[in-house]
């Protein structure tokens, strides 16, 4: 393994105290120690934008932590992959499978098949939907249902 492609609600985990941040950075470490490069479609970075915003106005973050975990967030070498017509097209079908009405999730999941990696959320649902699909190279940092 010597690429895996993050869901941004993973990444966030890294730079915010989750339920899950521990197993987070536990294999962020891991893929560290490893070498392994990371990637994300370039969309990560908005989606982990909302999820900050959405911890201040929920009150579980003042404004000064969400600007220090930002900067956390995009210090990770994550390599942002823009879309091309064929990434778009996978994203579509995936969500088509999934029953999707948006893509965001199908872009993770079709980027990590176009490179032949794995993908790793903390979605544990879409986890386990993506596999029930026949995609095993999905992992969550939650765990089973």
């Amino acid at each position: 393994m010597r690429r895996v492609v993050l869901d941004a609600n993973l990444l966030v985990a890294l730079a915010v105290p989750t339920d899950y941040s521990e197993r987070a950075a536990a294999e962020m470490n891991r893929w560290l120690e490893r070498g392994v490069d990371l990637f994300a479609p370039v969309l990560w970075s908005y989606e982990a934008l909302s999820s900050l915003r959405k911890f201040v106005a929920a009150g579980q973050l003042h404004r000064d932590e969400a600007d220090v975990a930002l900067d956390k967030l995009l210090a990770f070498e994550v390599q942002d992959v823009a879309p091309t017509v064929e990434l778009h097209r996978r994203a579509l079908i995936w969500a088509e499978r999934l029953q999707d009405f948006v893509a965001y999730d199908s872009a993770y999941i079709a980027l990590a098949e176009q490179l032949d990696a794995p993908f790793w959320t903390a979605d544990r649902k879409l986890a386990k939907r993506v596999r029930t699909l026949g995609f095993d190279r999905v992992h969550d940092v939650i765990g089973p249902l």
